[in-house]
């Protein structure tokens, strides 16, 4: 399994259209990570039947 988490965007895109195996990006704040690429990136982790770990900074509750 490739995990995206210390990936650049651009690795990531890269790993993703070349991976035919689901990969992880075991932890990340992807609006922080990759900026305008991040919904990009997600919906094509999902769509490679890859997992998300979403972290979530400063944030008081789960809600938020």
């Amino acid at each position: 399994m490739i995990d995206l988490a210390y990936l650049a965007p651009q690795g990531c895109r890269d790993v993703l259209e070349s991976s035919e195996a689901p990969v992880v990006l075991s932890h990340a704040s992807p609006r922080r990570a990759f900026g305008g690429d991040a919904r990009r990136i997600m919906e094509a982790i999902a769509k490679n039947d890859g997992v998300i770990g979403i972290t979530a900074y400063n944030q008081p509750d789960l809600a938020a």
